[in-house]
């Protein structure tokens, strides 16, 4: 499950907000949009902002196409963004 959000950050903190929209990755099948209600009652309730509404929508987007570039291989995308999965978790 991956899960769009917008970050901000100064030089010493990282502060994170949930954007309510997502996308899950099973193994060996196509990548799919979920949480998509939270996502537009949020929108029409008027809690997420515009601004982070549409972030979302292009992020996840983005993340799609790219993910279907690499076949929907999760490990290959991370990989492509330099974000390595260490065996065994440390």
């Amino acid at each position: 499950m991956l899960s769009a959000v917008r970050v901000e950050r100064d030089h010493r903190h990282w502060q994170t907000t949930d954007l309510l929209l997502g996308l899950a990755v099973p193994g060996g099948t196509t990548a799919r949009i979920v949480r998509s209600e939270d996502f537009a009652a949020a929108v029409a309730g008027r809690v997420l902002r515009p601004g982070d509404a549409d972030q979302a929508l292009r992020t996840v987007h983005r993340t799609l196409e790219e993910l279907s570039n690499v076949n929907h291989n999760l490990t290959s995308w991370l990989t492509w963004h330099g974000i390595y999965d260490s065996w065994p978790p440390l």
